[in-house]
């Protein structure tokens, strides 16, 4: 189970396409360009400012530089709230938290802009660490990004860079090839949705562990969980019944060959251990089916 999950914003928790494209629109014209329509600009949506001038509009650094002050003028004026949440957004992050996940937020936009905006859609409460860039235009790689939400969320226990599979309980949630590379600088799992503004075929081959579509699938990963921890708690249910019935073939209706290696396993394991595990496993299902009910 993922008791861990990082969301990126743009993209993924909130469509930000108008204001974005309109500051870059407003910035281009600033310098005497021609500012393309809205969507030949939404490869701006999720990298860093800086790459994506130099990237899609052959600006050296200098010019860069220049047409992201002129891109954060007119956005720190207006472009911040030509945004919308994504339907079933806020509904969803309360599930997670009443589930007792612990959410955060890791975006390569401006923390000052992330904060003011999960606030304008009522969703920081659900946050228990909020992280982006400086606008000074440090930590804007979403792997910086990434490990300051991990540092705040895990504090000595963050994994570190390049050590996969150091934590199985974390995940990233994103909608671009950048989150996915993120989480994996950490050995993280990633799940990738695509009614963001990624390129199709772009999280497949980044690697993410899970692509959805909805935010709906996102919440079924939910149901999922649920499922896994019930058989869990039954499988558990039965070494205990093993050790503790004289004839468990007479009440486990099993073939011969698992009695026979659920035996084994009952050996292995005390009953009050098992017992502490089935009422932590029962309380933990109990969560996920008021958290995936609740809707």
């Amino acid at each position: 189970m993922y008791h861990y999950i990082l969301f990126d914003l743009d993209g993924t928790l909130t469509d930000p396409k108008q204001g974005i494209t309109g500051c870059v629109q407003y910035a281009l014209r600033k310098l005497g360009m021609e500012a393309p329509d809205a969507d030949a600009l939404e490869p701006f949506i999720g990298p860093p400012l800086l790459d994506s001038f130099q990237e899609f509009c052959g600006f050296d650094e200098e010019k860069g530089l220049q047409a992201v002050a002129y891109y954060r003028e007119r956005y720190a004026a207006s472009g911040w709230f030509e945004n919308e949440a994504y339907p079933g957004i806020v509904e969803m992050l309360a599930r997670l938290q009443e589930a007792g996940c612990h959410l955060a937020v890791a975006s390569s936009k401006p923390e000052v802009f992330v904060e003011k905006i999960l606030v304008h859609f009522g969703m920081r409460p659900y946050f228990e660490v909020v992280v982006g860039s400086e606008l000074d235009g440090s930590r804007a790689r979403k792997e910086e990004v990434v490990e300051e939400a991990l540092r705040q969320l895990l504090g000595e226990d963050a994994p570190a860079k390049g050590a996969a599979g150091n934590r199985t309980d974390v995940v990233m949630a994103g909608d671009r090839k950048f989150d996915v590379k993120g989480a994996q600088q950490f050995g993280l799992a990633s799940i990738g949705v695509t009614y963001g503004y990624a390129a199709e075929g772009e999280l497949a081959e980044a690697g993410a562990d899970r692509i959805v579509d909805t935010v709906e699938e996102l919440v079924m990963q939910g149901r999922e969980l649920l499922q896994l921890s019930v058989d869990f708690t039954w499988y558990l249910r039965n070494l205990l019944l093993i050790k503790t019935s004289d004839m468990p073939e007479d009440v486990l209706d099993v073939s011969s060959e698992n009695l026979a290696q659920l035996k084994e396993e009952a050996e292995m394991i005390e009953s009050d251990v098992l017992l502490r595990y089935i009422r932590i496993f029962s309380e933990l299902s109990e969560q996920l089916r008021y958290a995936t009910q609740k809707r």
